[in-house]
C-alpha cells in the first residue's frame, strides 16, 4: 500500500461521477485507511451517500417521496429549499435512501446489496463496538472496489423511459384526451417496480389535491390501479385511518384529503381495501339511508337513491354490520303490501355476486330476523322472499343448507295465507 496515494484514492479518483465534494471525503479515506481503517470506511460510506443523494435529485425528488411514504413507519422530511445537498436530506434517513433508491431502480440490486454491506460494516464492526472482527484496511480496499464498480462508474440516471417521464405533463397542465390515452398506453406497458413507484406518486397528488396534477391524476390513477398489486391497494386504503399531516402541505384540511381518497377507492371499486372497522361505519351509514328510505311515505325513488348509493361503494360488508346492512337490503328486495321499487335490481351484487357461505347468512336472516320478516305477512312481498329463497337454494350444494333453507320457505309461506 502506497504511503502517499492509497489504492483507494488512486482507484476512486478515476471516477467521472464524483463530485468535488465526494473526491475530499475519499481523500480523508486515504489518509485515514492505514491507521484507522473503520473511520476510512465511514468517509467511503459518506462519498457514497453523498453520490446517491444526487442521483436521486437527477431522477426525482417527487417520486423518491412519494416512495419513501409508502415504506412502513419511515417518515421524510426533504428541504427542497435547502442550500446545500447536506441541508436538503438533512432530515432522510440514510437507510431510507438505499432502499428507495433500489425500489426506484436508481441502483441495481448489486450496488444497493454493496451499500447495505458498508452500513452494516461501520455500524457493526468498527471500533466504537466491541468485537474481535473489526474492520480492516483489507476490507475497507475491498468494499471501496464494490462502490467503485456499482456506484461510482455508473452513469447518472436517464429518467427518459421510467414513470419519472411522465411527471412534469402530469404537473404542467390539462391533459387532453389524446396525452391521457397514451400515458395510459404508456402505463399499461410498465413493470411492476414502476407501477409501485407511480401508484406513490398518484396517491400522494390525490392527498395534496393540488392542480392541474389532481384532474390529471383523476384520469390515469384507474389504469395505475388496475396494474397495482394488493399491498399498494391496502395501503391506501389505510390511509383513511392514519394522521396524514406528515404528507399535507398546510394549505389541506385532513378531511379534505380524506375525500379525496375514499372517491377515488369508490372509483375504483376499492372499498374492499379499507379497514374494517371504518368500512363498517361507511356501511352502517348507508343502509341506515336505505331504510329512512323504506320508511317513506311514497319513498321508492327514495330507495332507488339509497339502494345506488351503496351499490357505488361494492358488496364487501364487513362481518361485524352483516345483519345490519342486509336486513335493510332485504326489506326493501320484498318491499310491502304495494310492490316494490327498482332498488331489488340495483343490489343484485349484495344478494347473488357473493360466496356460497353469506348467501347461506342471508337464508339464516329470513329465518331470525323481525326487521327482514316485518311485512311478510303481505302476498306480495312475501312472494317475493319465496322466490328468492328459491334461487338461493338452487346454488347450495350441502344438504343441511338445502334442507335448512326448504324449512325457512315453509316457514315464510305460514306467515301468510293470502293469495
Amino acid at each position: 500500500m502506497s504511503n502517499d496515494i492509497s489504492v483507494i484514492e488512486e482507484s476512486l479518483f478515476r471516477c467521472e461521477e464524483l463530485d468535488v465534494d465526494e473526491r475530499l471525503m475519499i481523500e480523508k479515506a486515504s489518509r485515514l485507511l492505514k491507521e484507522f481503517p473503520d473511520h476510512a470506511l465511514i468517509e467511503i460510506w459518506n462519498a457514497s451517500i453523498h453520490n446517491l443523494r444526487r442521483r436521486v435529485e437527477a431522477y426525482s425528488i417527487e417520486m423518491f417521496l412519494s416512495s419513501v411514504n409508502g415504506l412502513g413507519g419511515r417518515k421524510a422530511t426533504y428541504k427542497k429549499d435547502g442550500d446545500s445537498l447536506s441541508e436538503r436530506w438533512a432530515g432522510v434517513e440514510d437507510e431510507a435512501l438505499v432502499t428507495v433508491a433500489g425500489q426506484l431502480g436508481i441502483i441495481d440490486k448489486k450496488s444497493q446489496k454493496a451499500l447495505e454491506m458498508i452500513n452494516w460494516m461501520r455500524n457493526h464492526a468498527s471500533a466504537a463496538h466491541e468485537n474481535a472482527k473489526t474492520v480492516t484496511a483489507e476490507d475497507v480496499v475491498y468494499l471501496a472496489g464494490l462502490v467503485k464498480v456499482n456506484l461510482f462508474d455508473t452513469e447518472m440516471p436517464n429518467p427518459g423511459s421510467s414513470p419519472v417521464s411522465l411527471i412534469e405533463p402530469i404537473k404542467d397542465h390539462l391533459l387532453n384526451e389524446k396525452a391521457v390515452n397514451a400515458m395510459k398506453e404508456q402505463i399499461n406497458n410498465y413493470s411492476s417496480a414502476n407501477i409501485n413507484v407511480l401508484f406513490g406518486f398518484g396517491r400522494d397528488v390525490i392527498i395534496a389535491g393540488e392542480e392541474p396534477q389532481y384532474t390529471n391524476m383523476l384520469q390515469l390513477f384507474p389504469t395505475i390501479w388496475e396494474k397495482a398489486n394488493d399491498e399498494s391497494r391496502s395501503n391506501m386504503g389505510s390511509l383513511l385511518s392514519v394522521n396524514l399531516s406528515d404528507r399535507l402541505n398546510g394549505k389541506v384540511e385532513q378531511d379534505d384529503a380524506r375525500e379525496r381518497i375514499y372517491e377515488m377507492l369508490v372509483t375504483v371499486n376499492g372499498v374492499k381495501y379499507i379497514p374494517e372497522y371504518i368500512r363498517a361505519s361507511i356501511y352502517k351509514h348507508l343502509s341506515e339511508d336505505l331504510k329512512k328510505a323504506k320508511n317513506t311515505t311514497y319513498g321508492w325513488n327514495n330507495e332507488e337513491k339509497a339502494a345506488k348509493a351503496l351499490a357505488q361503494i361494492g358488496n364487501a360488508v364487513p362481518a361485524s354490520v352483516f345483519d345490519e346492512v342486509y336486513q335493510e337490503i332485504l326489506s326493501v328486495w320484498c318491499g310491502n303490501y304495494w310492490g316494490r321499487s327498482n332498488a331489488h335490481i340495483i343490489l343484485n351484487d349484495f344478494i347473488f355476486a357473493i360466496p356460497t357461505k353469506t348467501k347461506f347468512q342471508i337464508v339464516k336472516l329470513f329465518r331470525d330476523n323481525e326487521r327482514v320478516n316485518e311485512e311478510l305477512s303481505e302476498s306480495r312481498p312475501n312472494k317475493c322472499a319465496i322466490d328468492l329463497l328459491n334461487k338461493l337454494k338452487a346454488d347450495f350444494t350441502l344438504e343441511t343448507q338445502i334442507s335448512e333453507t326448504d324449512s325457512v320457505i315453509d316457514k315464510i309461506m305460514g306467515l301468510t295465507n293470502k293469495d
